[in-house]
């Protein structure tokens, strides 16, 4: 009399003639009594197969288990996973001041921001990185405040400031008001933003 496979996740070719015929479905591993699904973090597409079953692969991640597939749910853009067969949402973000825009990343592969611009940790975009004080823009955009001009802000992409009329700063990338110098004596002036003595100009009578 034939006898069943046991369980309802293992089936045997035609004229098997031992328990060990029985062979794990889909999402399951082993042979005969000892067939097991797969665990969380791993996966196996062979049906009839006492094989084991495939680990997720560094950067990704998954907490089901008898997964008959390759379900891995991938670490997002701006983090990133070194072991593999992982079983929850352990990725890692990238530093402060890096970001990447790829997701799946199986090693810290993050990109620093461009120079003078910082960024949040788990940036996932260049543009992600904001200007230092002294400097304006984004990502490959970061550009020195010009002359005559400054910003306080750090991790801003703001313009930068004017100095107020009577001041002027003939220097770049000046970080508060405070840069900014009063044109000589009393009886001359200059226009918001100026930036060298020279536009310092007359009053009246002068």
């Amino acid at each position: 009399v034939c006898i069943s496979c046991s369980g309802t996740n293992i089936g045997s070719a035609a004229g098997s003639d031992g328990e060990e015929d029985c062979l794990a479905d889909a999402g399951y591993t082993g042979s005969g009594s000892s067939v097991v699904a797969c665990a969380a973090g791993t996966f196996k597409a062979t049906a009839a197969s006492a094989a084991a079953c495939d680990e997720c692969v560094a950067g990704k991640y998954k907490s089901d288990t008898a997964q008959t597939s390759d379900t891995c749910i991938s670490c997002v853009a701006g983090k990133f996973k070194g072991e593999e067969a992982q079983t929850s949402d352990t990725c890692e973000n990238c530093a402060i001041s890096k970001y990447k825009a790829t997701p799946a990343q199986p090693s810290d592969t993050c990109e620093d921001c461009p120079q003078h611009s910082t960024s949040a940790a788990a940036s996932d975009a260049e543009n992600d990185c904001k200007a230092s004080a002294g400097y304006t823009g984004e990502g490959s955009t970061v550009t020195a405040c010009d002359a005559g001009t400054f910003k306080a802000a750090a991790a801003s992409a703001a313009a930068c400031t004017n100095c107020v009329a009577g001041k002027y700063k003939a220097s770049t990338a000046q970080t508060s008001a405070a840069a900014c110098t009063s044109c000589p004596g009393t009886n001359s002036g200059s226009a918001a933003g100026s930036d060298g003595e020279e536009d310092c100009l007359a009053d009246a009578g002068y």
